[in-house]
């Protein structure tokens, strides 16, 4: 089996926090570490490094290298060789930069990201310090990115009901049909799932009443 150098590690887990935050994973060093597509330019141009001046950039995988030790760090990581060969062929690198359109459309998102980035830094600096999914989860929808919208649902990792639904105001704010349709689902399912609980727990004791109901509508005030 082959040898995983620190500075070969890349993990598919990693791939929406990068999004969100316009970051590439560089490998191929003795570590890995983080760069953004607004300072290609002067690795190409101005570093006396190799490396450094044949680093290429994926923005579907959100690595950064050179080919060759981007195609090291996806076999390490069990990408088949055919996807290998395929995202190869779809970087951003110091030879087509120019002309490639996902260039300006990565920079284009950078300072959109930045924008957010500031935006939320004023109006919701209190849930980034307290609960860093939900953070996430409001920006993912600020980005209009559904799948990781849809991810951090599914994983369970943020509750859009928390902040006083907070996330659907977002979303609602932000007018996208799929991500607002995602949010509703959510909370129904949530609140679904609570009323089961309650409505099981209070009917063992003392049998059908609208306790339940009133928990939880309690619980949603708190």
């Amino acid at each position: 089996m082959e040898n995983v150098s620190p500075g070969f590690i890349w993990h598919a887990d990693d791939v929406p926090r990068l999004l969100l935050n316009g970051f590439f994973i560089t490998v191929g060093g003795s570590k890995i570490f983080i760069r953004s597509i607004d300072t290609a330019q002067y690795f190409w141009h101005t570093r006396q490094s190799e490396n450094d001046r044949n680093t290429v950039y994926h923005i579907g995988y959100r690595i950064a290298g050179t080919s060759d030790n981007i195609a090291k760090a996806l076999r390490l990581a069990n990408i088949p060789q055919n996807d290998i060969n395929q995202i190869l062929t779809e970087v951003i690198s110091k030879d087509n930069y120019k002309s490639n359109p996902f260039y300006k459309e990565e920079l284009d998102r950078l300072k959109e990201i930045r924008h957010i980035d500031d935006t939320m830094y004023k109006d919701e600096k209190y849930i980034k310090s307290r609960d860093i999914n939900y953070y996430n989860l409001i920006k993912a929808i600020r980005l209009g990115e559904p799948w990781i919208v849809k991810l951090i649902l599914d994983l369970n990792k943020a509750d859009p009901r928390d902040y006083n639904n907070k996330a659907f105001h977002v979303a609602n704010e932000i007018g996208n049909q799929e991500i607002i349709d995602m949010i509703i689902d959510n909370i129904s399912y949530k609140n679904w799932l609570e009323m089961q609980a309650l409505t099981s727990s209070v009917s063992q004791l003392i049998g059908p009443s609208d306790i339940p109901r009133n928990l939880q509508r309690y619980m949603k005030k708190l």
